[in-house]
């Protein structure tokens, strides 16, 4: 059944996000075969998520520091740094070390 009441969605989607407090950097699937981003610079990143609107929560932009690679993959994690979800973002191609720029963000169906 869908969700028709938008009050509903956008607190479902504040609950996602209030679950979800740490973004880490992936090249390939979590869910299957996907690497976390590793190095001496890379940490996962502490998310500020904003309020739902429209059943939609985004947070604020998060910079990883990333060594060469193919990045393509978000986790989001709980406080426990259990994954809670994850999902592909703008495939980014470093061939030197460099930063990766994330903007989460979840849509409540």
């Amino acid at each position: 059944m869908t969700i028709r009441v938008e009050a509903t969605r956008n607190a479902l989607a504040d609950e996602y996000a209030s679950r979800a407090v740490k973004l880490s950097l992936w090249s390939g699937d979590p869910a299957g075969s996907g690497s976390e981003c590793t190095g001496t610079s890379y940490a996962r990143q502490a998310i500020t998520w904003g309020a739902a609107a429209s059943s939609t929560v985004s947070g604020a932009e998060v910079t990883f520091e990333a060594p060469a690679g193919t990045w393509d993959y978000g986790a989001l994690h709980d406080a426990s740094g259990t994954i809670v979800d994850s999902g592909t973002i703008t495939t980014t191609i470093l061939n030197a070390d460099g930063q990766v720029k994330v903007t989460p963000t979840y849509t409540q169906a």
